[in-house]
């Protein structure tokens, strides 16, 4: 029997207390500072790798005091126990911690006395902040948003402005103390930048065209305005001079109020990271047919296919009927000479030289992670020489009005005719343990290509827009395409990729869908 009575009744309350598996979690968060201390037998087994850019930022070892009182406030979390309800301590900073070998977790600071907002529900109002910054890289120029939103972007990227050099951020409004799990991660640390703590992620967004992605990842706690900004950027080179701006960043408050609502919050920031690693999972093992494809899964045989459109041949727009169009042309070229450089599609630019010569096409072929345990790997990668498709065509306006705005969409199918049935052809299949074979940015079949409208000199993408024509003027337009040469036998042309003058919303009946493609292949 204890000596006092208190500790009697603490005794038998801590006994048929049942904490709860977050309790417990908490716990183990809390005590992870001495499990994890220099010495311990943890700490060189769950040791985060080390950050080897070459930054002006700190890493931040934890204080010893701070390691004291965060288990002190476990241990008195566990003493008041109290039919299985934990008082909870207050937190000291911003925490981060690895639950997978490319998942982490960040919880954000909250003083609770900070920023509250007042009002109920949807009425909730809170304080107004606008962002500031006393540093701005020369070579970016601001866009804003909102007070607290925007971007700093290179000039110069006219058509072409989601490839260009930048750095964006947001601001979010702390609504709640959950933690936010992030997936794809391949470094990160917790970090100091002047008072504030931050919390740098380096994302690793595995193979897209070729290219390995990543993503610089600075989110930074303003505890006192309840706020966390996150700044980020996709360009090496500018790793540096983001963290430049983030030490550059204060809250300058408005005077004014703002419904709670209006803002990007915490837990808006949640359910993104939530969203996008289930999307990387779900990638992982997801399958690689293209639902976008009329031959995937289907094997149309020569009946169903039915005849081709001829070069040469008359049919209606797909989008607007008093629209006739006609394929006049199809070439293949070994260079880019008749390509605007100034107009072309971004990736272009670094496949095709000033003299107009293209270099080859990185094909790689990649096995998908899950963005948590896994990343995508290169199985293989294989230089393949590419060819520019060029096919021209005569558009002309049969009705009596003005038509302008004119969608005149074309697509490449690469498609094998076998054993009297047609098929889409799977690069893929060449490495059979591959998820994807990939290609260059803006190279291969499909929509990726260029038009021009040669009498006006309009440039776009195959999906732009064209016109205007007069009543009964008849304009040419040119598309190209950059396709890997040993494709060219397989083209076909589909002048109708959406489906619109199909039966029955799309589906083109038995014996009809060759009336939506010309065949264009080509001899090897």
């Amino acid at each position: 029997m204890n000596e006092h009575p208190l500790d009697d009744m603490l005794a038998t309350r801590c006994a048929a207390a049942s904490p709860s598996a977050s309790f417990e979690a908490s716990i183990a968060r809390a005590l992870e500072p001495i499990e994890h201390a220099p010495g311990s037998r943890t700490a060189a087994a769950s040791a985060p790798r080390p950050n080897r850019r070459n930054t002006n930022a700190r890493n931040v070892a934890r204080p010893r005091w701070q390691q004291a009182c965060r288990a002190a406030a476990a241990v008195a979390a566990i003493a008041l126990c109290v039919g299985g309800t934990a008082y909870a301590a207050e937190k000291l900073g911003l925490s981060l911690w690895q639950t997978d070998k490319y998942q982490v977790q960040v919880e954000p600071p909250v003083d609770e006395n900070a920023g509250p907002a007042t009002g109920d529900g949807q009425d909730q109002l809170i304080d107004e902040y606008r962002l500031t910054f006393s540093y701005i890289p020369e070579r970016l120029s601001r866009h804003t948003m909102d007070v607290a939103t925007g971007s700093f972007d290179e000039p110069g990227y006219a058509g072409w402005s989601q490839f260009a050099p930048s750095i964006q951020y947001y601001t979010y409004y702390v609504d709640t103390d959950q933690a936010a799990p992030f997936s794809s991660i391949d470094d990160s640390e917790i970090i100091e930048i002047g008072d504030h703590e931050a919390a740098l992620l380096t994302f690793d967004y595995g193979m897209r065209n070729s290219k390995r992605q990543t993503q610089t990842c600075l989110y930074m706690a303003f505890p006192e305005e309840r706020r966390i900004v996150k700044i980020q950027t996709s360009d090496d080179d500018l790793s540096e001079e983001l963290l430049k701006v983030a030490r550059g960043m204060t809250f300058e408050p408005t005077g004014q109020t703002v419904p709670a609502d209006s803002m990007f919050t915490w837990s808006d920031a949640i359910s993104s990271s939530e969203y996008d690693a289930n999307r990387v999972a779900e990638r992982a093992t997801a399958s690689s047919v293209d639902p976008l494809c009329v031959f995937e899964g289907r094997g149309l045989t020569d009946g169903q296919m039915g005849d081709f459109l001829a070069t040469g041949q008359t049919f209606p727009l797909p989008y607007n009927d008093t629209m006739s169009a006609v394929v006049t042309s199809v070439q293949l070229h070994d260079t880019a000479e008749i390509v605007n450089r100034d107009e072309m599609p971004f990736g272009w630019r670094e496949l095709i030289d000033e003299d107009g010569a293209i270099a080859d096409n990185p094909l790689t072929f990649v096995k998908y992670g899950d963005g948590q345990s896994t990343t995508d790997t290169v199985l293989r990668q294989i230089q393949s020489p590419l060819k520019l498709v060029e096919v021209t065509m005569t558009l002309t306006n049969t009705g009596a009005d003005t038509q302008d705005n004119i969608y005149c969409p074309l697509s490449l199918e690469a498609a094998v005719h076998e054993q009297g049935a047609w098929s889409q052809y799977r690069r893929v299949e060449e490495c059979p343990e591959a998820d994807e074979a990939q290609n260059a940015l803006h190279v291969g079949t499909g929509r990726s290509g260029y038009v021009e409208l040669v009498e006006d000199g309009t440039v776009g993408s195959v999906d732009a827009k064209l016109g205007p024509f007069a009543p009964g003027e008849t304009k040419t337009a040119r598309f190209l395409w950059l396709v890997n040469a040993d494709e060219c036998d397989k083209l076909l042309l589909d002048i109708d990729p959406d489906g619109v003058n199909g039966d029955d919303g799309g589906n083109y009946a038995d014996g009809t869908w060759g009336s939506r493609f010309i065949d264009i292949r080509q001899p090897q």
